[in-house]
């Protein structure tokens, strides 16, 4: 049998359809049919059920990275308790975890042929249509109000398990500025490597003026861009919470608003955020002027990741982002 890093990404999918297939008898919902949704950092299949009901199964693949290790069972729990905890307490429509035959929210399963065990989360399917160029001011007035809305869920209604942990989605601890630096190091040339290096300091000083008081700081999404927030009517509605973690409000709104800038009217879009945002909390004028460095750092994670994934069959254009990126990168922090 080939080893699993050997195969195509269609091969690869393959194994992990027969896990998917193990994982799915730990869940009461009878025969199904699986399709592949995505295969990146995860690997994801819509589940079909003969009651007609629908679902999505998420596989939690192995992490490269030092400095972000692969996402453990509890860590993994607790993304699941704040899912629940928001299907619970607010009418904001998120994936809804499926309990597995022993009550729990999670099941960990190995086949042959896929290395490693590998936990496995099932989720009701979310309805709904995803929009980019498309996308108005009025949409995007309502992801603010959406984002808003769960800031203020984790601040004022979500009380966690005292087992409760996640990562740190804008963290600049001393490993993974490390872990930044040596692997575009790796890859790049000096000159490439100063300008990262520039960044990371700039970044930080941006994080240490913002604070980690609870006005600025917690429970956040962290990766709410127009692939994970989609439309049902006139309702917003989000997926793929996987990168959850406690960080920077702004951290969040700097995500959305990123993934907005090659649309060709980002002002109004910009400006419809922030007039939703505000609607229901409020977010100091003064922290707009940090966005910039934000962008330039969510580039420079990007980046990291496609450098980290660059032997996964879905990442082989790898070099042709890292060029792409160091130029913006540059650009969004005035370096």
């Amino acid at each position: 049998m080939k080893s699993f890093d050997s195969l195509t990404k269609r091969g690869q999918i393959a194994r992990l359809r027969l896990l998917a297939e193990e994982a799915l008898h730990d869940y009461d919902i009878g025969k199904v049919v699986l399709t592949p949704l995505e295969h990146m950092a995860n690997t994801t299949f819509r589940v079909d059920a003969e009651d007609s009901q629908r679902y999505v199964i998420r596989i939690q693949n192995p992490s490269s990275s030092e400095a972000i290790p692969q996402r453990r069972e509890d860590q993994v729990r607790s993304e699941m308790e704040w899912l629940a905890a928001l299907n619970h307490d607010t009418d904001l429509i998120v994936p809804d975890p499926v309990i597995t035959r022993r009550n729990d929210l999670l099941t960990k399963v190995g086949v042959e042929g896929v290395p490693e065990e590998r936990v496995c989360c099932l989720f009701r399917w979310v309805e709904g249509r995803f929009l980019n160029k498309s996308l108005t001011p009025a949409h995007i007035e309502r992801v603010g109000i959406f984002t808003a809305r769960l800031h203020e869920h984790t601040t004022k209604q979500f009380k966690p398990s005292k087992g409760f942990t996640r990562l740190t989605p804008d963290s600049l601890s001393q490993q993974v500025a490390s872990n930044i630096v040596n692997n575009f190091a790796a890859v790049r040339p000096p000159k490439d490597v100063a300008i990262v290096e520039a960044v990371i300091e700039k970044v930080q000083g941006v994080l240490d003026a913002l604070g980690t008081g609870p006005d600025v700081y917690g429970l956040i999404h962290a990766d709410l861009h127009q692939w994970n927030y989609l439309f049902d009517g006139n309702e917003v509605r989000a997926i793929d919470f996987d990168d959850c973690g406690n960080a920077h409000f702004l951290y969040d709104v700097a995500v959305t608003l990123f993934n907005l800038l090659e649309n060709k009217d980002y002002p109004q879009l910009r400006a419809a955020y922030f007039q939703g945002y505000r609607s229901v909390r409020p977010l100091p004028e003064e922290h707009e002027a940090y966005l910039e460095t934000l962008f330039a750092f969510r580039e420079l994670q990007m980046g990291n990741w496609y450098i980290e994934q660059r032997n996964h069959p879905a990442f082989s254009n790898w070099e042709g982002v890292i060029n792409y990126g160091l130029g913006a990168i540059k650009t969004f922090a005035g370096i």
